[in-house]
């Protein structure tokens, strides 16, 4: 079923609110009702999916805010974000040679 058919669908069952119904319009809502029988598990997971990836955002958003936050003074012409990644890079960077140095040592 097609966004456009549940959007018409959607109207027709808001005009028939306080009034008897065609025959034309009770076979517009027998369709909706099977369509909402058939597609309810699909349905369900996709909003409880929507709200898990809104959850989830939120999170990584609150966590990125945080890490940018924590640089005190960027440099000049960079973004937090930039500088952020420098010092991460700089100090990977650093723990690395650190790694391979002591490894050198332990095995002479």
């Amino acid at each position: 079923m097609t966004e456009e058919r549940l959007i018409e669908l959607s109207n027709t069952l808001e005009s028939i609110k306080f009034r008897d119904l065609t025959d034309e319009e009770i076979t517009d809502v027998e369709e909706l009702k099977d369509y909402l029988i058939d597609n309810s598990n699909r349905l369900v997971r996709d909003v409880r999916q929507g709200a898990l990836q809104s959850v989830l955002r939120t999170d990584i958003q609150e966590k990125y805010n945080e890490l940018i936050m924590a640089v005190a003074k960027k440099f000049t012409n960079e973004t937090r974000h930039e500088t952020a990644l420098r010092y991460i890079k700089e100090a990977e960077s650093f723990n690395d040679n650190t790694c391979a140095e002591n490894e050198s040592e332990q095995s002479a």
